[in-house]
């Protein structure tokens, strides 16, 4: 007979919870991606919300895999097959903290080095994009990394430091964009009436707004050269960057610490074999593991065994060793 679903207990997860709360978390980044996508499309593709997009691509690639994890009816159970997907997922999840890492870098000093300034248009769009992206991804985050730790799953807890690292992001972004809102400085100057009308000297100041100064400098007559013309400058436009390079620095870190506990346990991700090696069959009580987990009555190991019992499932696989 069918088993009622029940409501989710955060307080003492099972699979049900993990697998509901992944769930939740992929659709967040879907939402997010297409929300980037579509002011992408509408021209609002400034820097920041290419970045926004591609980070909430990559996110949506390591949650589904997390979601995959916890498609089995005995995804908590200490099996080969189980390890053996903890281990790929979480290989996987390092993979793309430090590929989402290494984007945000090139992406913050690339407009460092081109010296972009947004403007007040820009920098709305950025905060009405930050603000409900960092709540959204801090709470799912954190209670992924609640989760985990309680579960003692590190593909979990990898996801969780994804969200939560891409909400820091996203609130250095409101942090910025409202710095530069509130501080802009606006000057008013006379240039000479010989002032070649295709160079004007407001993008030449560090800060300014470039994007519509030089628009009004390249269609300007020479002879209007001489009137006074308004100048936005922005003193920390370059704060937005800096925080989102602190910020991916400390991902790309723990990226690389986490591939490097996956070495050490035995995870020969280098390797052929350790992706494409079958995978053991399922257990025989599948069926009745599926009906404890929606019941909410199904068990865990204590941590302790668990710990014990991970670096054996690598070697005894031997497919993913060898």
């Amino acid at each position: 007979c069918c088993v009622p679903v029940r409501k989710c207990d955060f307080g003492r997860p099972t699979q049900y919870e993990a697998y509901a709360l992944t769930l939740a978390s992929l659709f967040t980044s879907l939402f997010f991606w297409g929300v980037a996508m579509l002011g992408a499309y509408n021209g609002y593709g400034t820097s920041t919300v290419v970045a926004v997009c591609l980070e909430s691509l990559l996110d949506c690639v390591s949650t589904t895999l997390v979601l995959l994890r916890f498609a089995t009816p005995d995804a908590l159970m200490l099996t080969l097959r189980n390890s053996i997907l903890e281990s790929r997922t979480s290989v996987v999840c390092s993979l793309t903290m430090l590929a989402l890492a290494t984007v945000l870098i090139v992406f913050a000093i690339y407009e460092l080095s081109q010296h972009v300034v947004d403007g007040p248009r820009e920098l709305t769009i950025e905060v009405m994009l930050s603000v409900p992206s960092s709540l959204a991804y801090l709470v799912v985050g954190m209670l992924q990394l609640q989760m985990a730790w309680i579960l003692s799953l590190r593909s979990l807890k990898q996801d969780a430091i994804i969200s939560i690292l891409g909400a820091v992001i996203s609130i250095g972004t409101l942090l910025a964009a409202l710095v530069n809102l509130i501080d802009r400085i606006e000057v008013d100057e006379d240039y000479p009436a010989f002032a070649s009308p295709w160079h004007h000297p407001a993008a030449l100041l560090p800060g300014s707004d470039n994007r519509s100064d030089r628009l009004l400098g390249a269609h300007r007559p020479w002879w209007a050269m001489a009137h006074a013309v308004g100048r936005r400058v922005y003193r920390y436009w370059w704060l937005d960057e800096v925080f989102t390079i602190a910020t991916a620095s400390v991902m790309l870190l723990l990226g690389a610490w986490q591939l490097l506990e996956d070495t050490r346990i035995g995870a020969r991700w280098w390797r052929h074999s350790f992706w494409f090696a079958p995978l053991p069959a399922l257990e025989k009580d599948a069926s009745s593991r599926r009906r404890e987990v929606i019941a909410g009555v199904a068990t865990l190991p204590p941590k302790e065994e668990a710990e014990r019992f991970e670096p054996q499932i690598f070697h005894e696989a031997s497919p993913l060793v060898s």
